[in-house]
């Protein structure tokens, strides 16, 4: 047996448990809409917390952020240290607020806040921005390695993917959602860490050699005529990003809505922080190292900016024997399956109550937006 051939069954394997870990989570789910959506008062802190962390890392970022880590640096890391900030108003503001008011859409608590043209405003922005811009980017991020790697097109990629990735999400909904996500958030670090590991065994002076070839010199803050991430940029702009993506994002903060008690949805944020903090060795440092690699003496990690997409794909081409490439693209894999279904289960969820019940059948019962959702 060559090594494709185990690459693409370790890969079918990793599809076939996803697809039953669905049909094993959908039991008892399809009559009550709590249930459902939100798994409302049955998850622990760090199924939650384990979930906040995969579906923030996916194939965007992999492939997205490695890239600028060639072209741009350590200044990205700025992003991830300014999750201190952020999951703190998430632990002592956000969540109590969202979980006393029994709050299940952000649309919902905007309307609480202040009126409903706000909440419709902000219903169709996430949803139009969901389905068009979020989840094409991380499917074309996802499809992106099967085409590097396996000479996959694209189309094909997306539609594997996204199927099913659809099919796990529709049979279980969020209980299928987070118990999946922490297969995979096992999957993606052991994954991430491998692929770290051998691309630093083959640089000669190892972490020097990081620091040496780091664009810009290894400095957090870069002058303020920086093309990318200025000093100022991250002093001014930051902050008001990550407050909505990290604290008002359907997607994510969907995952804390069915924690068992207001204590377990906190320590989850607290776990979650952790390990925002250790990804940027998957998700920057891979693409500085691959620049590294490209100075000393490795030309076939030498890419030009139109490549910038191609930097992860091709450590994972080039670090990585045939026969292994199925495990770290199962762990590539799982960031994207994860990320999807949490979109997925957040547009329907969004859909549901903000457009279905809201706007076309007010009186629906459970087991009917359930079968909406």
């Amino acid at each position: 047996m060559n090594g494709n051939t185990v690459d693409i069954l370790t890969i079918a394997g990793y599809f076939a448990v996803i697809l039953m870990i669905g049909l094993w989570s959908s039991r008892g789910k399809k009559s009550n809409a709590a249930a459902y959506f939100t798994s409302k008062g049955t998850l622990p802190w760090w199924a939650i917390g384990m979930a906040y962390v995969a579906t923030g890392l996916n194939s965007e970022q992999l492939i997205g952020m490695n890239g600028m880590g060639y072209f741009v640096g350590l200044p990205l890391v700025n992003s991830y240290l300014n999750a201190i900030l952020v999951f703190s108003a998430l632990i002592y503001c956000f969540f109590p607020l969202y979980l006393r008011n029994n709050i299940v859409t952000m649309p919902q608590y905007l309307e609480e806040r202040f009126d409903k043209r706000s909440a419709n405003v902000f219903s169709v922005l996430l949803l139009v921005s969901y389905i068009f811009l979020s989840l094409a980017v991380v499917l074309y991020g996802g499809a992106k390695l099967f085409e590097v790697i396996y000479d996959l097109p694209l189309w094909q990629g997306v539609l594997i993917l996204g199927l099913l990735s659809g099919v796990f999400t529709i049979f279980g909904g969020m209980s299928s959602m987070i118990n999946a996500s922490v297969f995979q958030f096992v999957l993606m670090f052991l994954a991430g860490g491998v692929l770290f590991y051998l691309g630093f065994e083959k640089l000669p002076n190892g972490w020097q050699d990081i620091v040496a070839h780091a664009p810009g010199g290894f400095h957090l803050m870069q002058p303020m005529d920086t093309p990318v991430m200025p000093w100022h940029a991250v002093l001014l702009s930051l902050l008001n990003l990550q407050l909505f993506y990290s604290c008002i994002n359907q997607a994510l903060v969907q995952r804390g809505f069915g924690a068992k008690t207001e204590w377990d949805v906190r320590m989850a944020i607290v776990f979650a922080l952790a390990f925002v903090l250790l990804r940027p060795f998957l998700e920057i440092f891979p693409g500085m190292m691959a620049r590294a690699l490209a100075f000393t003496g490795h030309p076939e990690f030498a890419i030009t900016e139109a490549e910038i997409d191609n930097v992860y794909p091709m450590l994972i081409a080039n670090l990585i024997p045939p026969g292994l490439q199925g495990l770290i693209l199962v762990g590539i894999l799982a960031t994207v399956m994860s990320t999807v279904a949490a979109f997925l289960n957040s547009i329907s969820t969004l859909f549901t109550y903000d457009v279905y019940k809201k706007w076309i059948n007010p009186g629906a019962d459970d087991q009917r937006l359930v079968r909406v959702g």
